[in-house]
């Protein structure tokens, strides 16, 4: 029957110093890949916040557009004539306005997930 003094030879101490060294290894290797994948959870946050500025100020300009229509729609009602120009550019902005949505709604959700 074999005792536990007999396991602490030096072959048993020079395997556990491997043993240790391995581990720190690869604790080291672990801690450098959660390195790189944080800065490329950094990267996509700044990107994501850069098409949500991009989107913001999409959003300002449709909604000058949008006024600005009102004001021609008001205008249309008071006079009762009904002008093509006016018809064909609020069709483009209710395109444009769809699209931006989309895109809104894409980063908003995307953003949402990934914190």
């Amino acid at each position: 029957m074999k005792t536990c003094v007999t396991f602490l030879t030096p072959p048993f101490f020079s395997f556990l110093n491997r043993l240790q060294d391995e581990m720190e290894e690869l604790r080291s290797e672990m801690l450098e890949m959660r390195d790189m994948y944080m800065e490329d959870d950094v990267y996509q946050l700044q990107e994501l916040r850069q098409q949500l500025e991009q989107a913001n100020k999409t959003c300002r300009i449709l909604q000058y557009r949008l006024r600005k229509a009102e004001r021609r729609s008001l205008r249309v009602a008071q006079t009762g004539q009904v002008d093509g120009e006016l018809i064909r550019t609020l069709e483009q902005d209710v395109k444009v306005s769809v699209k931006i949505s989309n895109i809104l709604y894409s980063s908003c959700r995307k953003m949402i997930l990934n914190e």
